[in-house]
């Protein structure tokens, strides 16, 4: 595959070795940045891990630069390496490098290891967090709101009024709250959170 997109992989070589790796092609003017994470074997995993974030500096063949990640195992007959290249959004990379629960529950999945953002590692501090504070992660933040809101008893539209939920995604959410809250809606379509009081109605 040939791109100037930005790609990640999961990598199985040894730390020395992929940060001697990335810093070369980093100065070789290769990559122009990097960010990578070491993840600890889950229990549908084989073994321990590194997800790696690459933006190339141009044009880059995904194929050329997964061989530059071949390593010499002793203990195998088989180089340690990464696996074949994809293209990736910052975001989803981001939020699933760091297990972050909203953003798994949104995949169906669950992990019994989180991680932080102090625990990434990358060519360049400053800009991985001008990444992070340009990131839209609106739609991640906003199930949490609304899922936090829902549980309390809160009406759609005080929902709403919160201005957390992406507009064009309004109708989703709306058919979500109908499917969580209607089952205990009396014969007037309301529902009474009787731990707070609050009084919902059902979103037509």
């Amino acid at each position: 595959m040939r791109t100037s997109k930005a790609i990640s992989t999961i990598s199985y070589n040894t730390l020395p070795f992929l940060k001697d790796k990335l810093s070369q092609l980093h100065d070789l003017g290769v990559i122009s940045f990097y960010v990578f994470i070491k993840h600890l074997r889950e229990d549908d995993e084989t073994k321990d891990h590194v997800h790696l974030y690459i933006q190339p500096n141009g044009a880059i063949d995904s194929n050329s630069l997964k061989k530059e990640f071949a390593e010499f195992d002793p203990t195998n007959e088989k180089p340690l390496g990464v696996i074949d290249f994809a293209n990736s959004k910052f975001v989803d990379w981001f939020l699933y490098a760091l297990h972050d629960t909203n953003y798994l529950a949104t995949k169906g999945l669950q992990r019994k290891y989180h991680y932080t953002k102090d625990e990434l590692i990358c060519s360049d501090v400053d800009y991985l967090q001008e990444l992070i504070h340009t990131s839209n992660f609106a739609r991640y933040k906003a199930d949490t709101i609304f899922y936090e809101m829902v549980d309390k008893g809160y009406s759609f539209a005080e929902i709403l009024r919160t201005r957390a939920l992406p507009p064009n995604l309004v109708n989703q959410y709306k058919t979500i709250y109908n499917e969580l809250v209607v089952p205990n809606f009396n014969k007037d379509n309301n529902m009474v959170d009787v731990t707070t009081g609050v009084v919902s109605r059902r979103v037509f």
